[in-house]
This record gives structure tokens, C-alpha cells and sequence, in this order.
């Protein structure tokens, strides 16, 4: 078929509970002894569309969900111990396509994502965090991936991705400072893989990769010194696999 269109319907029941209780070193007691339940609908609608055998364009659009929760709070303070569930209406485009004989893969992807009470690990102390909601925020970026074979068993992978999630409504629980426009903590503005495998029919195998994260904030404020410069990773695996064992270092 050269379209084709899929509506899916996901429902989710999810309770939370928590008994928690912290001591203090001037004396203080904090117990928290809460529960909550949340039913959830999401719907996805996905549209494909066969440009040629070798080329498929897609988009899809639909409600995602991470259930609400609880976290301790700092005593004293204004924080509730209760976070709200976060909702994002989540949009995507892209193609997948193949050439040479399906010898090369390429796709291609954008996204934007519309979020509602977005959930923020909110540091207060060295060693504490809390959960609390920013009332609004959005992300968008785009994703490119290709695997190659190069030779018979040998293939290269590559990923590229870029990711900026941004505050559109956000108070800081405890400062009152507002941080629309920032950055949203722990999420890296970049990623990057570059991948060689090579995987024989008789069972021997050997991957290496290299992995790129770009620069990445740890808290709302975006300051320079809870930030994270890029780094990488390299990994090497080697092994043997069979159908029912496998052996690898």
C-alpha cells in the first residue's frame, strides 16, 4: 500500500504510595504517608506514506504521559510533596529510505513536543532533590541515523542528534526567580554515535563505538558552574554468539 494510516489507543492505571520518614539533626521529624491513583488515555495517530519501494515518509502526532508522584521536601519550605503528572502532545516527521541493494540506511527525523506541568529535579541542598512541575515547556530537535555495509558482515553506524528543551513557564519553588527561556537540566543539547560492527555467521563478533554527549545543565538557573562541557566514550566488545550461548569481553 502507498499510504497507510493507524490510529492507536493506549490506556495506563497507575498508583503511587509513599511512606517515608526523615530525621533531622536539630530534632525534627518529617513522616509523609500519602497515596493517589491516575487513569490515562493516550491516543497516537501515524500517517506512511510509500514514496518509492525504497522510500517511506511518515509523521505521527499523539498524548504521552509520565505519571504524578511524591518526593520529601525540604522542611520548612514551601515545596509540595506532591508533583503533578506530566502530559506532552508529541509530534514527529521524518523518512526512512535504503540504497544500493539495501547495502545503505538513512532516516531522518524532526519532533516537537508541547509540555504541560514538565517535572524538574529541583536541587536544594548538596545531596538533596526534590520533584516539582514547571508549569509549561517545549522541545524540538531532529535525529540522523545511517547504517552501511561496508563489506560482508562489517557495518557502519552513525547517529546524529540535536535536542533543545526550553521553559516557557517556570518559578522557582523556593527563590520565586522566574526561568522562562532556559534550559531544562539534564538534557544534552547534543549526541553523536559512530558505531563499526562486524558479526560473522559462524559466531564471531566485535563491536567498537565512539559516544558523544554534548554540553548538559544540572539546574534550572543554567549557570556555569552546574554545567557539564561535552564529553565522550569509547567502547570495544568482542565475542563469540551462538543460537542458544554467547561469550564476550
Amino acid at each position: 500500500k502507498d499510504f497507510q494510516a493507524t490510529f492507536d489507543l493506549r490506556l495506563d492505571y497507575v498508583e503511587n504510595r509513599i511512606n517515608a520518614e526523615n530525621s533531622y539533626p536539630n530534632g525534627s521529624r518529617f513522616v509523609l504517608q500519602q497515596s493517589d491513583s491516575l487513569f490515562f488515555v493516550s491516543p497516537k495517530l501515524t500517517l506512511d506514506y510509500t514514496v518509492t519501494p525504497n522510500l517511506l515518509v511518515y509523521g505521527t502526532t499523539g498524548l504521552g504521559f509520565k505519571p504524578s508522584g511524591f518526593t520529601v521536601p525540604m522542611l520548612n519550605s514551601n515545596l509540595s510533596s506532591h508533583y503533578k503528572k506530566e502530559t506532552a502532545w508529541q509530534s514527529e516527521i521524518g523518512l526512512k529510505s535504503n540504497w544500493f541493494n539495501k547495502r545503505l540506511n538513512l532516516n531522518v527525523s524532526g519532533f516537537y513536543y508541547d509540555i504541560k506541568n514538565y517535572q524538574v529535579e529541583r536541587f536544594f541542598t548538596t545531596f538533596d532533590y526534590t520533584m516539582t512541575n514547571a508549569a509549561k515547556a517545549h522541545s524540538y530537535g531532529f535525529e540522523v541515523e545511517s547504517q552501511a555495509n561496508i563489506i560482508d558482515y562489517l557495518w557502519l553506524e552513525t547517529a546524529f542528534g540535536y535536542t533543545k528543551t526550553r521553559f516557557d513557564r517556570y518559578q522557582d519553588p523556593i527563590s520565586k526567580v522566574s526561568y522562562i527561556g532556559n534550559n531544562a537540566p539534564f538534557v544534552p543539547d547534543f549526541t553523536g554515535t559512530v558505531a563499526l560492527q562486524y558479526k560473522h555467521p559462524q559466531g564471531y563478533f566485535a563491536r567498537a563505538e565512539w559516544l558523544w554527549t554534548g554540553r548538559t545543565f544540572f539546574n534550572e538557573e543554567n549557570t556555569a558552574a552546574m554545567h557539564q562541557n561535552d564529553y565522550s566514550i569509547g567502547n570495544i566488545r568482542m565475542g563469540y554468539e551462538l543460537k542458544n550461548y554467547s561469550l564476550y569481553g
